[in-house]
């Protein structure tokens, strides 16, 4: 487990999701994790964590702090938390799960990363993008992508520009598949197909051939291939989508998706802010961290953490 003290200020589902994955495979201390959250401040929801009183109050617990209020609440959250951490002799690792919020302007000299779990967290199987303010040390990076490895998969990118995409490509992604996979149901149901068997059908269908692509590592165009011949029901299905423009409307959605993302964040990328260009050594890896890196990579972090993980 990593010796660190981890605060989480707000802790709504993703947050949750993350810190209670990384405590379930060994990768946190349960009892080095301090909460503060509106809700459970006021006792409308519980954890099983630390409970701080206030944010400023759970800022003295934490090497690692992980920002995950809404968006909307960012802003307030960071007025009021930068000037006691401004003047913290150690300053901890700040991490934002604030989709299009840049926080880094509020903490100076601090190490800030911007990371993007998307919904598969809650299931174990996420994909987080992470980018850095600054260049991180490996032993940052390390404590990052344990964390978040937890859940899933780690991509570090090291441009705004490319965060941005990853927003709307894994971020917004399972709700564009949720999209798809409507559509399919939608088409069973009009040939007579019951709502729940179409479902059913549907679901499993879509799991398995993530599955298959996720274990096979197979181009799609060669899984397709494995299942379509020439003339047969396959083919003219994907005939259909092809005369239907599914790529071009695919693309448009990413598109659109990574546009209001920008706008979103407008503030970061129009604005020339040096900390958001791409930084040489930013980070010292950028490898894709998988589901079977997990084991390697924590017993690493139990001697000289690198960024080989």
């Amino acid at each position: 487990m990593l010796p660190i003290k981890l605060t989480c200020i707000g802790f709504g589902h993703m947050s949750g999701a993350v810190v209670r994955a990384a405590v379930a495979r060994g990768v946190l201390f349960p009892q080095n994790v301090t909460v503060s959250s509106p809700s459970i401040n006021a006792g409308i929801k519980t954890t099983e964590f630390n409970q701080a009183l206030d944010n400023v109050t759970a800022l003295k617990h934490a090497d690692v702090l992980l920002l995950g209020a809404k968006p909307k609440d960012m802003p307030s959250v960071c007025d009021e938390i930068a000037p006691h951490i401004k003047n913290l002799a150690e300053k901890p690792l700040i991490l934002s799960i604030a989709a299009g919020f840049n926080v880094a302007p509020y903490f100076k000299k601090t190490s800030v990363v911007s990371v993007m779990p998307n919904m598969g967290v809650s299931v174990n199987e996420g994909f987080t993008a992470c980018f850095p303010y600054q260049p991180l040390n490996a032993a940052h990076q390390a404590i990052v992508t344990n964390i978040f490895g937890s859940t899933g998969a780690v991509e570090w990118v090291d441009t705004e520009e490319a965060f941005r995409l990853y927003t709307a490509l894994t971020g917004s992604g399972p709700g564009l598949v949720f999209r798809l996979m409507s559509s399919a149901i939608k088409a069973a149901e009009a040939h007579g197909i019951e709502h729940e068997k179409a479902r059913h059908a549907v679901v499993k269908t879509f799991l398995a051939s993530a599955q298959m692509a996720d274990e096979t590592q197979l181009d799609m165009d060669i899984l397709m291939g494995k299942i379509a011949s020439k003339g047969g029901t396959t083919q003219a299905g994907i005939d259909c989508l092809d005369r239907g423009g599914i790529d071009a409307a695919y693309h448009k959605a990413i598109d659109a998706a990574f546009k209001r993302a920008i706008e979103l964040g407008s503030p970061d990328i129009s604005s020339g802010d040096p900390a958001i260009k791409k930084h040489e050594g930013g980070i010292e890896s950028s490898r894709f961290f998988s589901s079977s890196d997990k084991k390697n990579s924590i017993s690493h972090l139990t001697e000289k953490p690198s960024c080989g993980v």
